[in-house]
């Protein structure tokens, strides 16, 4: 059987031709010339969106609160702090105070904190329902506190004032607080005296008298924890109050210290249901 030969013309191979990124765009349509560009910003977006809230979550960035409160600003944003006087400093992270009073508390509301966990079904019930003033925000205005809360605070107000604890809440026992306090104080004679109204004090209310040592005039607002509780004016008390005494043993002797401030506060304290309000403040020039 003889041969085939194919005398044809001669197939050459296409070129295998990889499609171009704009061959979707239809003829006579111009090709985008940013598109690659547009790309970048995208990216560049996501990229800062993503450390953004990275950030944010970790609690680096804070919100400025602006409260209804005469127009007052606080709150802190990134490193600084908006104070209610107006004046901003660098955030720090606040020491922790020890001393024989921040200790003798820690104390009692460790041992009140164990005792709630032995109350009946029913009292802690009752603890839930019910709502007591138990300190204050920046402000000056009341907090209320609930359940375990608010059994640890009251529990303790009552031992810081001489009262024994309880183990139901006791409702709707008003806490008629000092409405009026002036506190004078003389270098040379050693005399601290504070003058209140009404007077005398009502029958199941204590007060609580905080203040701080000799400041110089520069000082404008003390921190929280400049203030130390120095006297209890216990109920029934009537004006004035003497407080040389202990004030000297808190702080000692105030000679030498004319024109100096101290500033103080009072805080009232529900002998019956251990529930504590802001009472009022202020601030005394030392006398000669």
């Amino acid at each position: 059987m003889g041969s085939i030969y194919y005398l044809g013309p001669v197939l050459k191979e296409k070129p295998i031709v990889k499609p171009d990124e704009d061959d979707h765009i239809p003829p006579g349509h111009p090709k985008p010339k940013y598109s690659k560009f547009l790309m970048l910003i995208k990216f560049g977006v996501l990229i800062s969106v993503s450390i953004l809230l990275h950030v944010a979550s970790k609690g680096f960035l804070a919100a400025l609160y602006i409260f209804a409160n005469d127009g007052k600003f606080s709150g802190r944003m990134s490193g600084n702090v908006m104070q209610r006087n107006g004046r901003t400093r660098m955030f720090v992270v606040p020491p922790l105070i020890r001393n024989a009073y921040t200790m003798l508390q820690r104390g009692r509301f460790t041992t009140q904190s164990a005792a709630y966990k032995s109350l009946t079904a029913s009292q802690i019930v009752a603890w839930q329902g019910a709502s007591f003033a138990t300190g204050s925000d920046r402000f000056g205005n009341p907090v209320f506190s609930k359940g375990k809360n608010a059994f640890v605070s009251c529990n303790v107000n009552l031992i810081d004032t001489g009262q024994a604890t309880i183990v139901t809440p006791v409702v709707g026992a008003p806490t008629p607080a000092i409405l009026t306090a002036t506190l004078t104080m003389a270098a040379g004679a050693g005399t601290v005296s504070l003058a209140y109204g009404a007077s005398p004090t009502n029958a199941a209310v204590e007060h609580m008298f905080f203040c701080t040592k000799p400041l110089l005039n520069t000082i404008g607002r003390p921190s929280k924890s400049a203030f130390r509780f120095t006297a209890l004016i216990a109920h029934g008390s009537a004006t004035p109050a003497n407080l040389a005494a202990a004030y000297i043993a808190k702080f000692g002797a105030i000679t030498g210290f004319s024109g100096r401030l101290v500033y103080f506060q009072l805080w009232a304290v529900n002998n019956l249901s251990g529930e504590k309000i802001p009472s009022v403040g202020g601030v005394c020039t030392i006398a000669a």
